[in-house]
This record gives C-alpha cells, structure tokens and sequence, in this order.
C-alpha cells in the first residue's frame, strides 16, 4: 500500500521514497529500547533508595525496640517487655527482609557474607531460646539467670550480624 512507500528516513539517515517499515523499525527498536533501559535504571535507582531507607528505618527500629525491650525486662515491666518482644521480633524480620533485598544489588566478598550469614542465623536461631526461657521465667525466678544468659547470646550475635553486615561493603561491588 502506499504508507508503507512513503518518504521515510532509513536507517542510515537518507531519504527514501521506497523505503519500508522494516528499513525504519531497527532505528525505532533501538529508541525505544533506550527508552525502556533508562526507566528500568531510573526504577533501580528509585527501588534503591527506597530499600535503603525501610532498610535503615527498620535497622533502627531493631536496635531502639531491642533496647527498650531489654530495659522494660531488667525494671520488671511485663506485660510492657512482652509487647516489645513482639515489635522487636517484627522489625527485626522486617530488617532482614529488607537486607535481603538491598542486598541483592551487591555483589559480597563470599568469606564475608559467610562469616555473616554465620552469625545472622545463630541470633535467629537463639531466638526461641529466649522465647522458652522468658517464658519459664514467668512460673518462677530460677530461670532469670538462664534467660539472662541466652538474651546475652542473642544480642551479641544480632551485634555481630549487624558489624559483620557493615564490614561486608567495605569492598562490595554494586552489580550493574
């Protein structure tokens, strides 16, 4: 038909009154495929900064419900260190969740993200073992010690897991 002959710019720039759709298409192609690689790094860098943000703002949570939950504890608050067990759990899933996806924009050195990965999963790990003695503690005092000890170990491997995270991107390579 004669749109497909009307006078186009072909691929190499010149005037063509014969040219066709397929002579233009790759020019149009490669545009458009600009056009979608720039919006998917504009997207990246959006998700990117959001991530890092709910990554932060859950980080601080963690640490803020984890201070409150081991004071409220230590002062004899109960039914006040049994909700914040609860926020500190949930935040702290929350921070790994988000870990995770911020971290997948990375590349890590592989002994770190062990030595990592080592010390994040014992702290989740040692969770129940709180969880148990915490409840214990509430039929009698001889478990104070024993919960005392294992919410010792849970906060220092949540520590670790947290300087260990840090140390991981000292020489991490944003992948492209």
């Amino acid at each position: 038909s004669s749109c497909h002959t009307c006078t186009l710019l072909t691929t190499n720039g010149a005037r063509s009154s014969s040219a066709t759709w397929a002579d233009v298409k790759p020019a149009v192609n490669s545009r458009n495929e600009s056009r979608v690689m720039v919006n998917l790094r504009m997207r990246d860098v959006i998700l990117s900064a959001v991530n890092t943000t709910t990554f932060l703002i859950n980080l601080v949570l963690t640490v803020m419900f984890l201070v409150l939950t081991i004071r409220s504890g230590k002062m004899g608050l109960r039914n006040r260190h049994y909700l914040l067990v609860t926020l500190t759990f949930f935040s702290l899933v929350g921070a790994i969740w988000q870990a995770e996806l911020f971290g997948r924009s990375f590349e890590f050195d592989q002994v770190k993200l062990t030595v990592h990965l080592c010390f994040a999963i014992s702290a989740l790990l040692s969770f129940p073992g709180v969880v148990f003695t915490g409840y214990k503690l509430i039929s009698g005092p001889t478990w104070r010690q024993t919960h005392n000890r294992w919410v010792g170990a849970f906060v220092s491997l949540v520590g670790f897991a947290v300087l260990t995270a840090l140390y991981m991107f000292v020489d991490a390579q944003r992948k492209t």
